[in-house]
């Protein structure tokens, strides 16, 4: 079969209602449009570019959603979770809804009765965020199944905080309970050092060192909140994941992990630069950035950097001047090269690079521990990866080596290498398989 894609989207919500279902299916829709084809593409090409497409459709949809008003429908705020998947599927397209209420208050949680019929302005509501998200990300496959799960859930916040000593809570999860701020009852706990806000709808908030002088790890992950939402001051692990944020927000100094994955970011200007100089993990996963700027090279005490999932075409030479880098990771890009200067980056220990445009390679970081550069269009690698004397794992699969790769035999560390869907001929790869099993390598 063919293999196809489709969208599970699962969204959890919050209301007074009963637990009950509701399917509605085969709603076509016209803007789909099917990926142009592109000979110069090989057939895992082509799929990662309809993944990109799922990905940023799912994350569009999910910003609709939040911004239909629930409470003029009569419908406790939401709080959504993508989930993208593949299946083998012949199927006409269409998109199927899961409506569930469930109320967590009563003890009979899985009682339910079924219902043939939606409030229509609600339904529509739904439908007119679906096909609003599908402007933007269109080409998808004119075949694929798209299906929505949507769950609400009766959850009392004010039962729930009595349960907790403000004295003595370390740690507090309000996640999924529907709120659009911070309620004042949380800052009676003065010796939080976690809080998570997760799912909820919180769209403005500032976090003061006397509002919760322990705080050192907060979660907002899928909520409202945008850069005009307000400041984050001294907060050692900041979670912003699935928010709005088109631009960095107004971070302290001693944050030292920042996660903005898919968010709406486009640029890194010199402030950002400069809010980011005192973290050692920065994480800007399936956002929208198309450069990286020069100031990059004050990140001096960056350990991790996650740019999955941009729109990058280079990576500036001067990203060699962040000392401190032990991972980089930029696949899911449209690199054409790296830096010729990467083998000066003597701490680099783990590069992902998968999933590009990739032609040649310069001389590489000589301590690399993990080198994944699967699904380009590599011809030869062995000159620069046969001086790796730490390499312990590297990932050629899905390029177009087709000579004698010998020389990962020599290499003292490695312990697993891939190397599939490759034009290597097959007595080559058979020979080449066996030493690397007799050295108790795996082999994939």
């Amino acid at each position: 079969m063919k293999r196809q894609l489709f969208l599970l989207l699962l969204i959890s919500f919050c209301t007074q209602a009963q637990k009950f279902t509701f399917i509605a299916s085969n709603k076509e829709y016209n803007e789909y449009e099917q990926l142009p084809k592109n000979t110069r593409l090989d057939s895992v090409q082509a799929q990662n570019s309809i993944n990109n497409k799922i990905l940023a459709f799912s994350t569009r949809l999910k910003r609709d959603l939040r911004q239909i008003s629930w409470e003029a429908l009569n419908v406790f705020r939401p709080s959504i979770t993508v989930f993208v998947e593949s299946i083998d599927l012949h199927k006409p397209h269409h998109i199927i809804y899961y409506i569930t209420y469930q109320d967590t208050t009563v003890k009979n949680t899985y009682r339910s009765m079924y219902l043939k019929l939606v409030d229509e302005k609600w339904h529509a509501d739904i439908q007119n965020a679906i096909t609003h998200s599908l402007k933007d990300y269109s080409s998808l496959p004119p075949q694929s199944i798209h299906t929505v799960s949507l769950t609400y859930t009766k959850k009392d916040f004010k039962t729930y905080i009595r349960k907790f000593d403000p004295s003595t809570t370390t740690s507090l999860e309000l996640e999924n309970f529907g709120l659009t701020e911070i309620p004042q009852e949380v800052f009676a706990f003065k010796n939080l050092k976690k809080l998570s806000l997760k799912d909820n709808y919180i769209s403005k908030v500032t976090i003061r060192k006397k509002d919760f002088p322990h705080l050192e790890n907060l979660s907002l992950q899928g909520n409202l909140l945008n850069e005009k939402s307000g400041k984050f001051w001294n907060i050692k692990i900041l979670n912003l994941i699935d928010n709005q944020y088109e631009s960095l927000p107004k971070i302290g100094k001693k944050t030292d992990h920042i996660l903005l994955a898919t968010n709406f970011i486009k640029e890194l200007n010199r402030k950002d630069i400069k809010r980011l100089k005192n973290s050692s993990n920065v994480n800007l996963y399936l956002n929208q950035l198309t450069y990286l700027p020069r100031s990059i090279k004050k990140l001096k005490k960056t350990k991790e950097i996650d740019l999955y999932r941009n729109q990058l075409q280079e990576i500036p030479k001067e990203i060699i001047k962040m000392k401190n880098l032990e991972t980089l990771a930029i696949s899911y890009n449209k690199l054409n090269n790296l830096p010729g200067n990467l083998h000066s980056m003597s701490n680099l220990k783990t590069l992902y690079a998968h999933h590009n445009h990739l032609e040649h390679l310069p001389s590489l970081p000589p301590n690399l521990e993990l080198l994944d550069l699967g699904f380009n269009r590599l011809e030869a690698v062995d000159q620069p990866i046969k001086t790796l004397k730490n390499l312990k794992s590297v990932e050629l699969a899905g390029n177009k080596i087709t000579g004698n790769i010998d020389f990962i035999l020599d290499l003292p560390k490695l312990e697993e290498v891939y190397i599939w869907n490759n034009p290597i001929p097959e007595d080559l790869l058979l020979r080449l398989t066996e030493k690397l099993q007799a050295k108790q390598v795996t082999v994939k």
